[in-house]
């Protein structure tokens, strides 16, 4: 199945967007906030995750990553 390159750029959102509140929960904030255990820095840590492993699982078609990647071989039995 074909995906198209415009659903990757999710991931890369996603990314850009947790790694500014993990920073933030690092230097600012600090990472319990208003008594919530840790659970905002545990989620953004979790969407962090699971955008990377999308991005992993998605790399051919990354354009200009994807190159770097070729599809493995079909051997025939």
């Amino acid at each position: 199945m074909k995906y198209s390159t415009l659903l990757l750029t999710d991931p890369f959102m996603a990314l850009g967007v947790m790694g500014g509140a993990i920073m933030s929960h690092l230097t600012v904030l600090g990472i319990v906030v208003q008594d919530d255990g840790g659970l905002l820095f545990a989620l953004a840590l979790t969407v962090a995750v699971c955008s990377l492993v999308t991005l992993v699982l998605h790399r051919r078609q990354i354009p200009f990553v994807g190159n770097y990647f070729p599809a493995p071989e079909k051997t025939g039995n």
